[in-house]
């Protein structure tokens, strides 16, 4: 969950680095933007890494009811007339779930439905 972003840092200096919300840190990170948390996930702390793989599975899940784009911070409620599953992203290129509209014959009028 730290970055080293010059030559002959010292270990207390890279402490003082620390990773982004919304973003992970590998071993070997150069930037606090490294690895952003990715569509349908968020990280609200700071100081996070990747595992040894760098895969970014220590991002919370967006929960039901909202969304998240890449480096989510904190989800955003679903828009009215919509509802988000768990793990819903806003582009469906990058994710299989995003924002439904309601079904035909209903209607969503507040923010942050499930269902």
């Amino acid at each position: 969950g730290l970055y080293s972003d010059r030559e002959g840092m010292t270990s207390a200096m890279i402490a003082e680095n620390k990773c982004s919300v919304g973003y992970l840190c590998p071993e070997g990170s150069r930037s606090k933007f490294q690895k952003p948390c990715p569509p349908g996930s968020y990280m609200d702390a700071e100081q996070r890494f990747a595992d040894d793989s760098n895969v970014l599975g220590q991002c919370n899940n967006c929960p039901a009811g909202s969304y998240c784009l890449a480096a989510t911070v904190h989800p955003i409620p679903c828009p009215a007339g919509y509802f988000c599953l768990e793990g819903d992203a806003t582009n469906p290129i990058a994710s299989n779930n995003f924002p439904q509209p309601c079904i035909k014959g209903t209607y969503g009028h507040i923010t942050g439905l499930k269902e």
